[in-house]
């Protein structure tokens, strides 16, 4: 139960940083130079 749990924070974690970082990129594609 315990691993379980801590498996289920890490998959949010990990989408919430895969999330960020997409936000990141699209936000230096569009800087205009």
């Amino acid at each position: 139960m315990r691993s379980w749990n801590f498996f289920r924070i890490h998959a949010l974690t990990k989408t919430m940083i895969k999330n960020i970082s997409a936000q990141i990129y699209v936000l230096r594609v569009n800087k205009p130079r």
